[in-house]
Order: structure tokens, then C-alpha cells, then sequence
């Protein structure tokens, strides 16, 4: 006797397919978020992780935390030294190579939400590595995104850096002091000069008054500087008093864009 032929249950197609596979991808992911290699326990695989954050104050200027060539002689670097800087402290977690480098461009490029939790969290609790005497900021402040980076991520990065921060450490988060007016092309490929008057015309204040409340002010990466010495003089501008800055990463290339202000030479 012949036996029956069993149909398959029909299989999703189309966008239902592409839906669910998307979503099976963001909440049980089987691959490392940054090399997309076969990862089934978890969101990095070994080779992904970044290294240990540290911070030796020592041998560090004590504001922008770039290394002394002299540390027994000052406690700033030749670039902060004698120039006014909005920015009080200035921190990141990793120089912008290797690993890191890896993470943050896909973070940047690639967005994932999940991977954005991670590097929030591992933010959140180096706080007290890196700011080696922390202070009680009254308020959080993330990098405001491009319109354009927005629509295509769907969220902001630096907002997501800020909520995780702010509930562990019990800041409150401001995310209505700053704005990005405009869209355009990627400043990956600009340097020091082009960044900082894309900077001044990008970024406006919102007007709030802030009665000399201490700041938190949160980036993904730093390459120049120019974003975040625009952002603290808007800052500034509605009356804060400290404002510290803590990225992810900063770039090895890195060269102070205090000294190509025209507000703070």
C-alpha cells in the first residue's frame, strides 16, 4: 500500500519571511554582531571583545587625559595648557584602533541596538575607572544625531549611552538641550577645519536655561574634538558650569580642536 503524501506546512515568504528572520536575528542572535562570524553564545565573540578600559590619572593631563611627556613637572598637557577650554574633563573608554576600532564602526555603520546596550553598559561601569574622582553631574547630555543618521538607524546611539548611564548612576537625562539641524555627507573624510565649521553650522541650542548645572556630555567617538568643543560652548552659552566629556573611543590621530576655536584662543 502506498502511503499518503504529507504536505509541508506552507513556508513564510516575502516581507512576513524577511520580518521574521530579522526579528529571530535581533533578539537570539547566532553571530557576532562586529565580524558576523558564527557566534551562538553570545552578542561578541572572543575576538570581538575591546580590551580592558584603564586610566592611569598619573601619567595623564588631567583634562583632556592625553599622556605627559613630563608628568612630575604638570598636570596638563602642552595643548590644554594656558588656553580656555569649555571642556573641563575630557575621557574615553578606548583609542579608536583594533578592536575597538571594529566595534565602534560597526556600531556606527551596521546599527544595532543590541550592541549599542553593550557598549552602554561597559560605559556606565567604567565611570568610576575613568573619572578618577567622580563628580555628581546634575544632568546627561548625549551628541544630538544627524537627521539623516536618524532615518537610517532609527535610533541615536549617543541617547542610548546616555539612558544606560544615567539609570545606573541616577542621573537625570536631558536630551532637549541640543539639536542637529542638518543633513548632508559624512564627515569621516573631513579634517580639523572642514569638521569644526560643519560643527557650528550643524549643532544649535534650544535656549534652556541651566543655572550652572554640572554636565555629562556623551559622544560614540571622538576623532577631532571640533563636535564636542562646539557642543560645550552651546552649553555653555545656556549658563552650565563643569561639562566633562566621555566617548567610547577616541581616535589615535587625535589633535586637540581647542586651539582652531576662534571663541576659546
Amino acid at each position: 500500500m502506498r502511503k499518503p503524501h504529507i504536505h509541508a506546512p506552507p513556508v513564510p515568504c516575502g516581507w512576513i519571511n524577511i520580518l521574521l528572520h530579522g526579528l529571530g536575528r535581533t533578539l537570539f542572535p547566532r553571530h557576532c554582531l562586529v565580524c558576523e562570524r558564527s557566534n551562538p553564545g553570545g552578542i561578541l565573540c572572543s575576538r570581538c571583545i575591546p580590551p580592558e578600559v584603564m586610566y592611569h590619572a598619573r601619567t595623564s593631563c588631567m583634562r583632556c587625559a592625553q599622556a605627559l611627556l613630563y608628568p612630575q613637572e604638570a598636570s596638563l598637557c602642552h595643548s590644554c595648557r594656558g588656553r580656555e577650554h569649555p571642556l573641563t574633563r575630557q575621557r574615553y573608554l578606548w583609542s579608536y584602533h583594533g578592536t575597538a576600532r571594529h566595534l565602534i564602526v560597526a556600531l556606527k555603520y551596521r546599527p544595532s541596538l543590541q550592541l549599542t546596550k553593550y557598549s552602554a553598559q561597559v560605559m556606565a561601569e567604567s565611570i568610576p575607572i575613568l573619572f578618577d574622582a567622580p563628580r555628581t553631574w546634575d544632568l546627561i547630555v548625549p551628541m544630538p544625531s544627524a537627521p539623516h543618521n536618524y532615518a537610517r538607524r532609527l535610533f541615536n546611539p549617543s541617547r542610548c549611552l546616555g539612558e544606560t548611564v544615567g539609570k545606573l548612576h541616577s542621573i537625570p537625562l536631558a536630551t532637549g538641550l541640543l539639536r542637529h539641524l542638518r543633513t548632508g555627507h559624512s564627515q569621516a573624510a573631513q579634517n580639523q577645519h572642514q569638521r569644526l565649521k560643519h560643527a557650528r553650522s550643524s549643532l544649535q541650542s534650544t535656549g534652556a536655561t541651566l543655572k550652572g548645572q554640572s554636565i555629562l556630555l556623551l559622544d560614540d567617538v571622538v576623532t577631532t574634538g571640533a563636535t564636542s568643543i562646539v557642543a560645550a560652548d552651546l552649553l555653555r552659552q545656556q549658563g552650565a558650569g563643569r561639562i566633562d566629556l566621555l566617548s567610547l573611543a577616541r581616535a589615535e590621530s587625535w589633535h586637540p580642536a581647542i586651539a582652531l576655536n576662534k571663541n576659546h584662543t
